[in-house]
């Protein structure tokens, strides 16, 4: 179907259902017309409010033809009927064009000003007109009479009554049964270019529960008055005098109908509040349990309950993160505290070693000062010494690993050549590499390789990576330390070919006091110096890694930002 031959079926649609359903309203009025064409019960006015508000422009269609199809009476001529129905289309015409033109109303009276607006220009204005309009040019007078006020005041009542109790509750509480129905679309302006109710109000917002209850409370209000005038004024004046049951039975019917709003304001207030209380009773206990809490569980009708299920939901998301951070800070902590044992456990250990052979080659040097000769003597000093050394090397150690985690490690920073420091590196070395017949082969770039760093930590990195190629490659190797280019990054390589690093180990070699145990190789050493390598790396925008197999050599890896 085209979409023109589908707007045409629309607008047909809507047309014959407002002429059906005004037809029928204005045929029902005349049961209780009072005198000269004016009834007091015609919610034909409320039929021609609903419909245009929906359905727009093409429901004023609908209403003159249903205006012309129901006469009140033979002598009423064609021009009448035309300004009877103009004057009933006008009534649903008025609200709806003040609607369309103010973006900000809305149809469905979600706010106090689209509330006042429709009370002023749907139930006030747009019936006295019609009032004041119609008794000037179709109600019959006598002769020489143009306005009779009892006759406006009977027209306008009846207008008024069935705008206020019938047009105004449906126009607020009725949007998403005629959504649901299509008769308002979910999306857009309503079929017909109508009203901008769905535009301005989207169907998935709720009304607030101090909206409802605002219009609940002005309809009763205007309700019961309106009741109390046609008492007061209909039943005792005499022009009316044969009418008192037509018009007893109105007042019925009106106070029927705002004790049925009443009644369902209350069943509201029963239902529709105390059900999604009790609803965040149980989501306030699911948060306490630590569940997640599902907004869409909660009934979310009116505004303040979405608002407080949504709010409750993110509490208990944000609970549940926190909870789960602070799992994961305990397990830290936890990890932390062993980790803290094992190191005092090594470090304990690693300084008990060089401290019980300085003491007992003192011991034996005092023991033994008569009787020992001078190469034994020596050779217990060298001891000594040695110890001390060893001792000397990892309290500087733990104290330098100690200085990066409390982030007062101090570095002096300039600009470093780091050809320079592998050369420097390479010469402070070289006696551990003769010894045991091993070259070392250098390969750097012509050009400068500048980085912005402590050139003491940066030896100190190379010195704890050929000291381990020298330590764990065999007697006549050849090490390689390869400077390089890498992106933004200086690279700086050296690869030996001994015993190789499992991959189990790789990770665990640059923690404190980890080393890797071959069998046939003697431990030596902290255990700290790669350690403190990756801390001197990171120190300065780097890093450290390393490729390697069991038996297959290792290649460790620096990179420093470019200077």
């Amino acid at each position: 179907m085209s979409p023109s031959l589908r707007r045409t079926l629309v607008c047909a649609g809507q047309i014959a259902i407002t002429f059906a359903a005004f037809a029928a309203a204005n045929a029902f009025s005349v049961t209780f017309e009072l005198e000269n064409d004016v009834s007091i019960l015609f919610p034909a006015t409320a039929v021609s409010i609903l419909a245009c508000m929906y359905f727009g422009v093409w429901a004023a269609v609908g209403i003159i033809l249903g205006t012309i199809a129901t006469p009140w009476n033979a002598s009423i001529t064609p021009y009448q009927l035309m300004i009877a129905g103009l004057l009933s289309a006008a009534e649903g015409l008025i609200p709806y064009f003040v609607f369309r033109a103010r973006r900000e109303l809305t149809s469905d009276l979600r706010d106090m000003k689209s509330l006042a607006a429709f009370l002023i220009f749907g139930t006030i204005v747009n019936t006295a007109c019609s009032a004041i309009i119609g008794n000037l040019l179709i109600v019959r007078h006598a002769p020489g009479v143009a306005i009779v006020w009892r006759e406006v005041f009977v027209w306008w009542i009846a207008d008024f009554v069935a705008a206020l109790l019938i047009a105004t509750p449906v126009l607020a509480f009725g949007g998403a049964f005629f959504r649901e129905r299509g008769v308002v679309r979910a999306s857009g302006a309503p079929w017909g270019g109508g009203a901008p109710e769905a535009r301005t109000t989207p169907a998935a917002v709720p009304r607030t529960i101090t909206n409802a209850l605002q219009i609940v409370t002005v309809i009763i209000l205007l309700g019961f008055a309106a009741s109390f005038a046609i008492r007061t004024y209909l039943l005792n004046h005499e022009a009316y005098a044969g009418k008192q049951h037509e018009i007893l039975v109105v007042c019925a019917i009106i106070d029927a109908i705002v004790f049925l709003i009443l009644a369902s304001a209350a069943a509201m207030l029963l239902f529709r509040i105390s059900r999604p209380f009790a609803q965040l009773r149980g989501a306030i206990g699911a948060v306490r349990e630590g569940e997640i809490v599902d907004p869409a569980r909660i009934d979310g009708r009116y505004q303040e309950f979405q608002s407080i299920a949504e709010t409750l939901a993110e509490t208990s998301r944000d609970l549940r993160q926190r909870e789960e951070q602070l799992k994961q800070q305990t397990e830290k902590a936890i990890r932390a505290s062993r980790a803290q044992s094992e190191f005092l456990a090594k470090m304990s250990h690693e300084l008990r070693t060089p401290l019980n052979s300085i003491i007992g080659f003192s011991d034996l040097l005092t023991e033994q000062e008569e009787t020992i000769t001078r190469a034994k003597r020596l050779a217990f000093l060298q001891n000594v010494g040695n110890s001390a050394k060893h001792l000397l090397a990892l309290i500087n150690d733990l104290l330098d690993i100690a200085k990066v985690e409390s982030g007062k490690m101090q570095l002096r920073i300039e600009d470093v050549d780091l050809r320079l420091s592998i050369a420097n590196t390479v010469a402070s070395t070289q006696a551990l590499f003769v010894r045991k017949h091993q070259e070392v082969a250098v390969e750097t770039p012509d050009q400068p390789m500048i980085v912005h760093g402590d050139a003491s930590r940066i030896e100190q990195i190379l010195l704890n990576l050929l000291s381990n190629a020298n330590k764990f490659s065999p007697a006549g190797d050849r090490i390689t330390i390869r400077g390089d280019a890498d992106e933004s990054m200086w690279k700086i390589e050296v690869t030996d070919h001994g015993i190789g690093i499992s991959a189990n180990d790789q990770q665990r070699i640059f923690e404190e006091f980890e080393q890797v145990q071959t069998r046939g190789m003697p431990l030596a050493g902290t255990g700290l110096g790669l350690a403190l390598a990756r801390r001197f790396a990171e120190a300065h925008g780097g890093d450290i890694s390393v490729v390697s197999a069991l038996g297959a050599g290792a290649v460790f890896r620096v990179r420093l930002p470019r200077g």
